[in-house]
């Protein structure tokens, strides 16, 4: 033992300067760590991966001299691929604050609706006047989007009050329901409400009236949740009128969603609680994601190598998986006819984003699926359908077609079937 620390004293004397700079980068890491409980990650220059893998390049010299190794071929392997990641998480981490629009959130109010453990984000009730949510997207100087948010008394999505007066005056008070479900598409992200494809079925379509319980960031998990008793937001009160139809909208990202895929699991805690949610035995089954599944998401989507290889976790692409994703449709399917006897339940995948519909097979037979297709044009004027070239959701125009093209294929499915 003496002699081992006779040639580590050696070594380290020999290597003085080296671990110094060990020293400096080990206090400022530390530092970095601590103005991280007071400071967003944004107003932070270095990220904590970047000190991370300094760390690691710096620590494998420890480990070298605890070895009493000069010379150590797997770790020179090891910090060379270490100075590969860092990189390019230096040059991605630039790169994507001189070109990714910032998000700004001004409101004068609560506008989130943080209180029920279940859902987690959503519009705040009664949104509009003082307590209006304004939301922009800017690009230097740039204003991309500046939108209004407005709810009702349900945190449903509302005519902004710039809108209110002349929607009111133009309602007929219809005596059918178009309950819409689904996530931002459905919610309108970056549109005003005039813009939302809810809206715009309305306009087509005024013997009907419109409910938009789309939030960001939900899949059809959350959507279920919508009818639990502790959420209490679909219900008699909220719908009174008996006659219409529930829509939900899908994605591809949903499937992600319900599984807890990394790329979705790295933001949703922004915007929803992170549940696994099951349907066993005909009943709604919830149950907490662990802290270790988190942190390992958030580990992956701060690797600039694996952001631009696209490395993550994703749903499998097996039957059993596809059965759960299919039951909880069903089963939002089966409280909604509960609520609503006799009505139309209907899947509509929304155009350009439906992929892997291998979990369709598995739907409830009375569930309808409408498949749109993309508009004729798409792809020499894709940027028209697209609300700007920084955020990919849908714009107003691929709305209106979206709203044509589903308002066709119910009523064709309605005239077919009563011809039946």
């Amino acid at each position: 033992m003496k002699n081992y620390f006779s040639k580590l004293k050696t070594i380290l004397k020999e290597q003085f300067v080296l671990y110094f700079i060990l020293l400096i980068f080990s206090t400022l890491f530390i530092f970095k760590m601590a103005l991280s409980a007071f400071f967003t990650q944004e107003d932070i220059i270095v990220d904590w991966v970047t000190f991370s893998l300094i760390a690691l390049f710096m620590f494998s010299f420890i480990i070298q001299s605890l070895l009493l190794q000069k010379k150590c071929y797997p770790l020179f392997l090891f910090r060379v691929l270490v100075v590969i990641f860092l990189i390019f998480q230096v040059g991605w981490r630039h790169i994507n604050f001189a070109s990714y629009p910032k998000i700004f959130a001004q409101e004068t109010g609560n506008s989130y609706d943080e209180q029920n453990d279940l859902l987690g984000f959503r519009l705040s009730p009664n949104l509009h006047n003082a307590q209006l949510c304004r939301i922009r997207q800017m690009m230097g100087n740039d204003t991309l989007c500046k939108v209004f948010y407005s709810s009702d008394s349900f945190c449903r999505r509302i005519p902004d009050d710039t809108f209110m007066e002349e929607y009111s005056v133009n309602q007929s008070h219809p005596d059918s329901h178009a309950v819409f479900l689904g996530c931002s598409f459905t919610f309108g992200d970056g549109l005003m409400y005039s813009s939302t494809f809810p809206y715009l079925f309305e306009k087509l379509n005024p013997d009907y009236k419109s409910y938009n319980y789309g939030v960001p960031g939900f899949g059809p998990h959350q959507i279920a949740l919508l009818f639990d008793d502790q959420v209490n937001t679909i219900n008699e009160e909220a719908i009174p009128e008996k006659k219409g139809f529930a829509l939900y909208t899908y994605i591809d990202d949903h499937l992600n969603r319900v599984y807890g895929g990394s790329m979705y699991l790295r933001w949703a805690p922004f915007l929803s609680r992170n549940h696994d949610v099951y349907i066993e035995n005909d009943s709604l089954k919830i149950k907490k994601r662990s802290q270790a599944q988190l942190k390992f998401a958030d580990f992956l989507n701060q690797i600039a190598l694996f952001k631009i290889f696209d490395v993550q976790f994703s749903y499998p692409k097996k039957e059993a998986f596809y059965k759960r994703f299919a039951s909880i449709i069903n089963y939002t399917a089966k409280k909604y006819w509960e609520l609503k006897p006799d009505n139309h339940f209907y899947v509509s995948i929304y155009p350009g984003y439906g992929i892997d519909l291998n979990w369709v097979q598995y739907l409830d037979e009375r569930i309808v699926v409408l498949k749109v297709d993309l508009p004729s044009d798409y792809g020499i004027n894709r940027s028209k359908y697209e609300l700007n070239k920084y955020n990919a959701h849908p714009s107003e125009e691929a709305n209106a077609h979206y709203a044509c093209e589903f308002t066709r294929l119910i009523e064709e499915y309605e005239l077919q079937n009563k011809i039946n």
